[in-house]
């Protein structure tokens, strides 16, 4: 059975001075590479400058059933410093690519023990996850980092 579904918002540019995030869409994310972020030339290896970037995502209960105790979490970070997301708090938020969305906490949460709150999803229901990527001349960056986001919870 299928729990969880991944999509679209409706403001998901390919550069970062439009606006970002917003409802869910009718389109599931495919997992591919460059699908959410846009390349962004890291600041100078050595420099104290850091770049950030922000997307958003909604996670939908595609199953039959509401499920409770529902916590979100990523894995596979090709780079633990540079990933971090934070559940919306309300709906239908908007921000510029690197400019950080107002009411949203950004934590780097890698279990489901751990992982962000969202509470109880009823069929159908949605909400939106935000992640942040964080390019530091400290930390070599890499604007190829991949990630999974994982979500899990009880019938």
């Amino acid at each position: 059975a299928t729990f969880w579904e991944f999509y679209h918002t409706t403001d998901n540019p390919t550069g970062l001075t439009t606006t970002i995030g917003g409802s869910i869409t009718g389109t599931q994310l495919s997992g591919q590479l460059n699908e959410l972020f846009v390349y962004l030339d890291g600041p100078p290896s050595g420099s104290d400058t850091t770049e950030y970037q922000y997307r958003k995502i909604h996670v939908k209960n595609a199953s039959t059933v509401t499920l409770t105790g529902v916590r979100a979490w990523v894995d596979a970070v090709e780079h633990s410093e540079q990933i971090a997301i934070g559940i919306e708090s309300g709906n239908g938020q908007f921000t510029t690519g690197t400019t950080a969305p107002a009411k949203v906490e950004f934590f780097q949460p890698n279990t489901y023990t751990g992982g962000l709150n969202i509470d109880t999803l009823a069929t159908t229901q949605s909400t939106g996850i935000w992640i942040r990527q964080t390019l530091s001349g400290i930390n070599e960056p890499d604007p190829y980092a991949t990630l999974r986001v994982n979500v899990g919870g009880l019938k």
